[in-house]
């Protein structure tokens, strides 16, 4: 059953899709912080949009006055740290009462070992397959390789997940993993989010 999986909708920007968006059966929704990234969030935004979901910001190796002034201005819940941030960096925003989940590339070579150092340091992990952004390439890497990670941090899987993959998220199986991560595979172009495709999804899966 599927049904309680976490659900994280990333790369929004048009405020209606984000205040659409609010009203389904989702977690999380995220904003990307990142001048290269073609999702990259520049104008302001209106938090009450959000309704009961927590509004996550994407960042990667930002200085970390620039997190917390941007957690100020968009009132964010959550941060979530895609490069090589330490885990004292993750440490001073958590102790600031934000939620931090540190993002971690993935490929068939990656030691999971890198992770347990953030223990305690971050509330989630989120496992993204390796590619050439920091994220949203759309592209997976084997899941086969999560049996290696035994750490106490629960995750949320993350890389190319499409509603075609409907099926195999229903049969994976992992203590750890408390929800899924989707972007890029539900796009019409990036920042523009084919709801009616998220909504069937979303329901679909909490119907498994």
């Amino acid at each position: 059953m599927k049904n309680d999986l976490m659900i994280k909708v990333c790369g929004m920007k048009d405020p209606k899709q984000i205040s659409e968006l609010a009203s389904i059966d989702i977690q999380y929704i995220g904003l990307i912080f990142v001048p290269s990234s073609a999702r990259n969030l520049e104008h302001s935004l209106d938090y009450n949009l959000f309704g009961d979901k927590k509004s996550v910001g994407v960042f990667v190796n930002a200085p970390i006055e620039q997190v917390l002034y941007t957690v100020s201005k968009y009132q964010l819940q959550a941060v979530q740290l895609h490069g090589q941030e330490s885990p004292d960096y993750c440490a001073e925003i958590q102790n600031r009462g934000i939620e931090v989940i540190k993002a971690f590339s993935v490929d068939k070579n990656f030691d999971f070992e890198k992770s347990y150092e953030f223990d305690g340091y971050a509330d989630l992990f989120l496992f993204d397959a390796k590619g050439e952004s920091a994220g949203g390439n759309g592209i997976r890497f084997d899941w086969n390789k999560l049996k290696e990670y035994d750490g106490a941090t629960s995750f949320l899987l993350s890389g190319g997940i499409g509603y075609e993959h409907l099926d195999e998220i229903d049969y994976f199986e992992h203590q750890a993993c408390i929800g899924i991560d989707i972007n890029s595979k539900f796009e019409f172009s990036p920042g523009n989010k084919d709801l009616i495709t998220i909504k069937k999804f979303v329901h679909e899966l909490r119907s498994r």
